[in-house]
């Protein structure tokens, strides 16, 4: 629909390098929250692994929102302040969620 209906797509993109490149773009995005905590493992971490690690995550999704903002050709300010929202609600109930199970369990 997006390629032949609403033209946003270019005609020369396969669905098969859409989807290569969305599942490799989630790998290391999705990798990003716990890089500090590898580093931990690995090596020694001397500062606030927690903090540490929302920092980055949080550099992570201004960087989700500018590079929509380019495949979109929209807004950057609104992009990046829509995914960093987003990002952070989620990433909020998604602890808040694991707290509370975790003292369920």
């Amino acid at each position: 629909m997006m390629k032949e209906e609403l033209e946003l797509m270019e005609p020369d993109k396969t669905p098969l390098k859409i989807g290569g490149v969305t599942f490799l773009s989630f790998l290391i995005v999705g990798f990003i929250p716990l890089t500090i905590y590898v580093w931990d493992y690995l090596f020694t971490f001397n500062g606030d692994t927690f903090w540490t690690t929302c920092l980055l995550t949080s550099l992570g999704f201004i960087m989700v929102g500018w590079l929509k903002s380019v495949a979109t050709q929209t807004s950057r300010r609104k992009e990046i302040l829509e995914t960093l929202t987003l990002g952070i609600v989620a990433a909020g109930v998604a602890y808040f969620v694991g707290d509370i199970l975790e003292k369920l369990i």
